[in-house]
């Protein structure tokens, strides 16, 4: 792990970085791009973003934003919904 002798940096790092900016941002085409852009090709790319996603999937983090967003709205709707029937039912 860290930097080898001819100045590249280990595939395990580039691995964490890609899993940080799935974590943060989801977007698999700039992550990608980016990866193109320090010199992978798309081969390595590919397997790159491919391990990150899976080993994500492994520790069960959903990297898919919309998911994530979609569960925070049924959540919100759900303590609402709760709120709403304690009020009704013990306050009044």
């Amino acid at each position: 792990m860290g930097n080898r002798p001819d100045e590249q940096i280990d595939k395990d790092v580039i691995i964490k970085i890609v899993k940080e900016r799935l974590i943060q941002h989801g977007d698999k085409k700039e992550i990608f791009n980016s990866l193109l852009k320090l010199g992978f090709s798309k081969e390595e790319a590919d397997s790159i973003l491919k391990t990150s996603i899976q080993e994500l999937e492994n520790i069960c983090f959903s990297y898919n934003k919309s998911g994530y967003f979609l569960n925070i709205v049924i959540c919100l709707i759900f303590i609402i919904v709760l709120g709403l029937l304690f009020y009704f039912c013990f306050i009044k």
